[in-house]
C-alpha cells in the first residue's frame, strides 16, 4: 500500500454495520398517571365500602388499562425499519436522511407511529436525537419512507446508533417504544464554502493554485460515456443525450485542461480554530475545482496525490481532510478502521 496515499476505505462514507433485535420500553404519559391514580382511588373506596357498583367500575378501568397495553403492543409488533444515508455528508450542511418503515404483519395495521433517529455522543452517553418523522397509519404489509433533514456539526466520523419507533395508540395513556439497533458509520466531509471564479481562474487566499493553460475546449471530444453522479452538468453532451434519450458526458481533450495543486500548510502547534479554517479552505478549493472539471493534485504533511479529476479522487482528498487533526499527524482515535468499507457521500 502506498504510504503517500490515504486509505481507499476512507474515501467512502457510510455503511450498514450492525442490526440487532428491537428493545421494548414503556412509559406512562401524564394522562396515564392520572388514570392509574384514579384506579387506585376507586379500588381503595371499593374495598372500604364494599360497594358492588364501585367494584364493577374498578374492573372496567383495569380492563381498559389492559386493552390499551394489548393494542399498543399489537401496533408495534412486526415492524421493521431501515435507514438510508445520503451519498455525501458535509459539516454544517443540511442533508436528507430517509427512514423506511415496513409492517410485516398481515392482519393488524399500525397507527400513530413516531420514528426517532439517534446518533452516539462523543462521550458514549445516552444517544442524541438526529431527527424524527411520523406515520399516521401503516397498513398490513405496507412500506413507507419518511425523510428528515440533518446537519452534522463537525467533520470526521459519525455513528448513527439506533432508530426508535414509538406510539401512544390507542388512548394516549402510555407511550410504548421499540428501539431497533441500526449501527451505521459515516464520514462527514469538512465544511465547504463557495469559491469565486475570476477571469478564468479561481480567487484564492493562498499562492498560485492554477497551473494549466486555460479552460477545457468544448469542441474537442475524445469519446462519450454515461453520466455519473458528481459529473458537472457543463460537460453533458446535450445533442447526443437528446438524440438517445440518456445523459452522456463528453471526455474532453486533457491537453487543454487546467491543472491545480492544493497545498495544506498549517503551522506547528496551531490552535484548533486555525486548523479548522485551513482545512475548510482546502476542502472548499478541492470541491470547487473538481466541480469545474479541473485536474487537482493535493499535498500535505505525509501525503502527496498526483493530479486527477473525478468524484473518487475528490472524495479521497476530502476524506483525508475529514480526519486531519493537525500539522503533526492525524489523531489515531479519529481514524476509521483499516479496510473498513464505507459508502460515498453529494450535497
Amino acid at each position: 500500500m502506498d504510504p503517500q496515499r490515504p486509505s481507499r476505505a476512507r474515501a467512502r462514507t457510510a455503511v450498514r454495520e450492525h442490526s440487532g433485535p428491537a428493545k421494548r420500553s414503556v412509559a406512562a404519559t401524564q394522562a396515564g398517571w392520572c388514570f392509574i391514580g384514579l384506579i387506585l382511588a376507586t379500588g381503595a373506596v371499593a374495598f372500604t365500602t364494599g360497594n358492588n357498583l364501585l367494584y364493577l367500575v374498578l374492573g372496567s378501568m383495569i380492563g381498559f388499562l389492559i386493552l390499551s397495553g394489548l393494542l399498543s403492543e399489537a401496533t408495534l409488533r412486526g415492524l421493521e425499519v431501515e435507514r438510508a444515508l445520503p451519498d455525501e455528508l458535509y459539516a454544517r450542511a443540511p442533508a436528507r436522511v430517509t427512514l423506511r418503515l415496513t409492517q410485516r404483519q398481515t392482519r393488524i395495521p399500525a397507527f400513530a407511529l413516531t420514528l426517532r433517529d439517534e446518533i452516539a455522543t462523543a462521550r458514549g452517553l445516552r444517544p442524541d436525537p438526529a431527527g424524527h418523522a411520523r406515520v399516521v397509519r401503516l397498513r398490513s404489509g405496507e412500506s413507507v419512507a419518511r425523510t428528515y433533514t440533518f446537519a452534522p456539526t463537525r467533520r470526521g466520523e459519525l455513528i448513527f446508533q439506533q432508530v426508535q419507533v414509538s406510539t401512544s395508540f390507542p388512548f394516549g395513556l402510555f407511550v410504548k417504544r421499540f428501539s431497533f439497533e441500526r449501527h451505521q458509520r459515516a464520514v462527514v466531509f469538512p465544511e465547504v464554502h463557495p469559491i469565486d471564479r475570476v477571469d478564468g481562474r479561481v480567487a484564492s487566499a493562498s499562492a498560485q493554485d492554477v497551473k494549466g493553460p486555460g479552460f477545457v475546449r468544448a469542441d474537442v471530444v475524445e469519446g462519450l460515456r454515461n453520466f455519473q453522479q458528481g459529473d458537472p452538468l457543463r460537460r453533458v453532451h446535450w445533442k447526443h443525450s437528446l438524440r438517445s434519450g440518456q445523459l452522456f458526458v463528453a471526455d474532453r481533450d486533457r491537453a487543454n485542461a487546467i491543472e491545480v495543486e492544493v497545498v495544506l500548510e498549517i503551522p506547528a502547534r496551531a490552535a484548533g480554530s486555525l486548523v479548522e479554517e485551513h482545512v475548510t479552505r482546502a476542502a472548499s478549493k478541492v470541491h470547487a475545482y473538481h466541480q469545474y472539471g479541473w485536474n487537482v493534485s493535493f499535498r500535505a504533511e505525509g501525503i502527496s496525490l498526483p493530479p486527477a479529476s473525478g468524484r473518487r479522487h475528490r472524495n479521497e482528498i476530502l476524506s483525508f481532510l475529514a480526519f486531519y487533526e493537525g500539522a503533526t499527524a492525524m489523531a489515531p482515535a479519529s481514524r476509521p478502521p483499516e479496510g473498513h468499507p464505507q459508502v460515498p457521500a453529494s450535497r
